[in-house]
Order: structure tokens, then C-alpha cells, then sequence
């Protein structure tokens, strides 16, 4: 059978060579192509990752122009019966126990919700209540971050300094921490639970801590005898290490958590279960991407 795959990003190359290994004929395209009319008729699957419009506008889009069959790279998944775990659908050994002690701690009716709808996504592949409309991640709107009494932000995972210019404008000092030697940051360090030196891979605009073919230095936070007041974790895969590595930073001022829950599959239960272990209340957590990327947990303590 012949498709069509719309997006040339790693999920679209995912799916091309998963169709091409199972003898289909693939044809890519992407926004603004060039559209034949004999391509009409087949069946469109796209591979959206971080895209800049969510996979309903773009199936929407599709069916506009005539192809009556769109496909989400969730549908993709499970109706090809695709085995091997990618990112976000691994369903990381779901203890539904788990699910169940967080769910009932969860701070307001939103968090329940978008808890549900990952956990849901995760176990049966479907697609929907993922998207959040609020972009403003790390200053969600709807989250009651008294930001007037917030001063000094730890900023792990600073990237090219982006989110901490927007803690500047609020009149907030932000101390960044970023392992990527091609941004200057304050630190460059990643964070972990222990001073040591951890494999560190870039590829493009992304990286991850733990594997690949650099050694970067990495320190525990409580190394540094900080006092901040807000703390953003979004490390690559080291976020709950770089938890235990602020320990004592953490439940000596009690700080606004930010921490990225999408980066393992099991993140998404461990991290909160080991900060209610601490203490924490006052739980959201809001998803500001596709697929459930971009799924920060914020801990207000209250």
C-alpha cells in the first residue's frame, strides 16, 4: 500500500522507515509542498514532533485540501502495532496503585485532568486532552505562583538562557545552570546527586544526560549554599537525580518546583511519589506541548 507521510522531523522519519521495513511505498512531504492530485486519495499519517501547530490543525488542514484519511503518529503506533517503545508511549510499567496516590493529591480539577489524559495516552495510544492552550510554561497562568515573594530562580536546564531572561523581566535573579558547552551559562554544569562526571549527548537543538559520547561535569545543587525561590528542573533525563542532589536545598526554603516529568516513562509517577515523600502539597501539573512533551510538574508547598 502507498502513504503518504506529512513531516520530515524524527517522527516522521520514524514512521517512513517503519512503513518502508513492513514493504509499504512512502512518500514525504512536508508543510508547503508541492500536492499532486493522484495523492488525494491515500491515507496521510503525520509525524508531529514539537511541531508549531498542534496535530488537529494540521488534520484539519489536510482534510481541507482533500486527503480524507489522516493519521496521528498515536494511531500510527498502535494500529501498526509498532514494538518498540518511542519516547512518550512507553507505558513505563504503570502501577495503577501509583496513579491513584498522586491523582488524589493533584491540586486542582486541570492537573487531574491532564494527569489522566497522559496516563490514558500512555496505556491505550490516544490522542486528545494532551494540548495545553496555555504556553506559558514555567509562568502558567492558571497556577497560583505568588511571584511577587519569588527573587532568586535556579534555572537547571537553561538552554540558551530563554527562560531566564523571562525570570529578568519579572525583576527575578535567575542563576542558570546548562552542561552545553555552546551556551554560556552561569554553571556549566548539569545537576545530579553526586559530583561526578556523566555522559552527554547533543543532537541539534536537543541533548540528554546519561548517554552519549561527551563527559560533562555535574554537581549536586546542595553544593552550592543557595536560597532560591523558585527552582526549574528540565535536565534531560537527570531531573529526579538532580532532585535528590537538592535535597536539602529544597526542604530547607521550600521553593516553587518546575520539574520536567517527559523525559523518562516512569517520571511521571516517580518524581511526584519521591517529592510527597518530602512533604510536598500543593501539586499541579500542566502540559505545554504535543504528545505529552512538555509536561511540568509545579510544587507549591501548601
Amino acid at each position: 500500500m502507498k502513504y503518504i507521510v506529512f513531516g520530515k522531523g524524527k517522527c516522521g522519519e520514524f514512521v517512513r522507515k517503519e512503513l518502508l521495513k513492513r514493504k509499504h511505498q512512502v512518500i514525504q512531504i512536508e508543510t508547503g509542498s508541492f500536492i499532486k492530485k493522484e495523492w488525494l486519495e491515500l491515507p496521510v499519517i503525520v509525524g508531529v514532533f514539537n511541531a508549531k501547530d498542534s496535530y488537529l490543525k494540521i488534520k484539519k488542514s489536510l482534510n481541507r485540501k482533500g486527503f480524507p484519511l489522516v493519521i496521528s503518529f498515536e494511531e500510527f503506533y498502535r494500529n501498526f502495532n509498532v514494538r518498540k517503545p518511542y519516547f512518550w508511549l512507553d507505558d513505563g510499567g504503570f502501577d495503577l496503585k501509583n496513579f491513584h496516590k498522586i491523582y488524589e493529591k493533584l491540586a486542582d480539577e486541570k492537573s487531574k485532568l491532564v494527569f489522566k489524559g497522559i496516563v490514558a495516552h500512555r496505556l491505550r495510544f490516544q490522542f486528545g486532552c494532551l494540548v495545553d492552550p496555555d504556553k506559558n510554561q514555567y509562568f502558567p497562568e492558571d497556577v497560583p505562583i505568588e511571584w511577587n515573594s519569588i527573587k532568586v530562580a535556579v534555572d537547571g536546564g537553561a538552554y540558551n538562557g530563554d527562560t531566564a531572561k523571562k525570570f529578568q523581566k519579572r525583576g527575578i535573579k535567575a542563576i542558570t545552570f546548562e552542561p552545553n558547552p555552546n551556551y554560556k551559562q552561569e554553571f556549566v554544569y548539569a545537576l545530579s546527586d553526586k559530583e561526578e562526571l556523566i555522559p552527554f549527548n547533543i543532537d541539534g537543538q536537543s541533548s540528554s544526560c546519561g548517554k552519549g559520547s561527551m563527559k560533562v561535569k555535574a554537581f549536586p545543587l546542595d553544593k552550592f549554599d543557595l536560597k532560591p525561590d523558585y527552582i526549574k528542573l528540565d535536565v534531560e533525563g537527570y531531573e529526579k537525580k538532580a532532585l535528590l542532589g537538592a535535597k536539602k536545598t529544597i526542604l530547607k526554603y521550600r521553593p516553587v518546583l518546575a520539574v520536567a516529568l517527559y523525559h523518562k516513562p516512569n517520571d511521571i509517577y516517580d518524581i511526584p511519589l519521591l517529592l510527597m515523600s518530602w512533604g510536598a502539597t500543593g501539586l499541579y501539573v500542566r502540559n505545554h506541548g504535543e504528545h505529552c512533551l512538555e509536561t511540568i510538574l509545579y510544587v507549591l508547598w501548601r
